[in-house]
C-alpha cells in the first residue's frame, strides 16, 4: 500500500472500509459468535491490521499516533505480566478471604503496577544496550 496515493475521496472509501471490518469483526466476537465464522474474521483482522498501519487511511492516522503507541507498550507488558498478579491474588486471596470486587481491586493494582516495572525495566534494558552495544559487540568478535 506504500506505493498507492490515495485521493482524499480514497482515503474517506478506505477509512469506511476500515472501521466496517473492525465493527464487523468486534461485534460478532461480543455479540453473534459462531465458530464457522472464524475464518472470515481472520480474515478481516488481516486486511483491517494493514489498513490501519498503512498510515493510508484517516483513522491509521489516529492509531498510529504517540498516545497509541504508547498504549500498545503498555498493553504488551500487562499481558506478558497479568499471569504473576493472577497467580499472587490466587495465593492471597484464600486465607485473606477476600470479595471478588477485593479481588479484581488487587489485580487491577497489581497489574498496572506490573505493567509499569515492566515498561521501566524495558527502557532501561534498552539504554543499557545502546550505551554499551558498541563494546559487547566488539567483545564478541574479539574474545
Amino acid at each position: 500500500m506504500d506505493r498507492i496515493n490515495f485521493t482524499k475521496k480514497g482515503r474517506v472509501i478506505l477509512t469506511v472500509i476500515e472501521c466496517f471490518l473492525w465493527l464487523f469483526v468486534f461485534s460478532h466476537i461480543f455479540f453473534f459468535y459462531k465458530e464457522k465464522l472464524d475464518l472470515v474474521n481472520v480474515l478481516f483482522i488481516a486486511i483491517a491490521t494493514t489498513v490501519s498501519f498503512s498510515s493510508k487511511s484517516y483513522l491509521s492516522q489516529i492509531v498510529c499516533g504517540d498516545f497509541f503507541s504508547s498504549l500498545g507498550k503498555l498493553s504488551l507488558t500487562l499481558y506478558l505480566n497479568h499471569f504473576i498478579v493472577t497467580k499472587y491474588v490466587s495465593i492471597v486471596a484464600k486465607p485473606l478471604n477476600l470479595t471478588d470486587i477485593q479481588k479484581i481491586t488487587v489485580y487491577l493494582i497489581g497489574a498496572m503496577m506490573m505493567g509499569v516495572i515492566g515498561l521501566v525495566a524495558g527502557d532501561c534494558v534498552k539504554e543499557f544496550y545502546n550505551k554499551y552495544k558498541f563494546k559487547l559487540v566488539k567483545q564478541m568478535i574479539i574474545n
